[in-house]
């Protein structure tokens, strides 16, 4: 806990810094072990380099939906730093509708608060991942994904069996 602290306290005093007159945040919810989490990353400029920093990782008690997510996103931010919003040019996150929604999603609303015109961007690994998604589970009417699926968990359960018996 100190530690984390600590490296926020760092952050922030970064943020602070009068060369600091911009940042870009990037967030991305998963799911670990049955938990969700919202991810959240910045990137800002300080004397020349690009720092690209991991923020925190929220753990999300409540339904995954961009309200929540944006409270519990601010909350932390004003927290962290209360005048990010006069420093925030960038938002990027996943394609996920709660994430871009037009009208209430996630990036929708950072941008309101916003004190200046801030840049969305759709990260393009993440469209490739839908691309990639959509087109396996097209193979074979989706047979294949399951099959590969099944047969990986199979894997993972030969590992833990080997482990836990001390003996192959």
């Amino acid at each position: 806990r100190v530690l984390v602290a600590t490296n926020l306290q760092m952050i922030a005093d970064i943020l602070d810094d009068d060369l600091v007159w911009a940042l870009s945040l990037a967030g991305d919810g998963s799911t670990h072990r049955g938990q969700s989490f919202f991810d959240l990353r910045m990137r800002i400029c300080l004397k020349g380099q690009l720092l690209n920093l991991h923020l925190v990782a929220i753990p999300m008690f409540y339904r995954n939906t961009a309200l929540n997510i944006f409270n519990m996103f601010v909350k932390f931010l004003d927290a962290l730093y209360s005048k990010w919003r006069s420093k925030l040019i960038g938002m990027s996150s996943d394609g996920e509708n709660t994430m871009t929604g037009r009208h209430a999603g996630l990036v929708t609303r950072m941008v309101a608060c916003a004190e200046n015109p801030v840049l969305r961007l759709w990260c393009p690994p993440h469209q490739i991942d839908l691309v990639v998604k959509s087109s396996s589970n097209g193979i074979a009417g989706g047979t294949f994904v399951a099959f590969a699926w099944s047969f990986s968990v199979f894997l993972r359960a030969q590992a833990n069996l080997i482990t836990s018996m001390g003996a192959k």
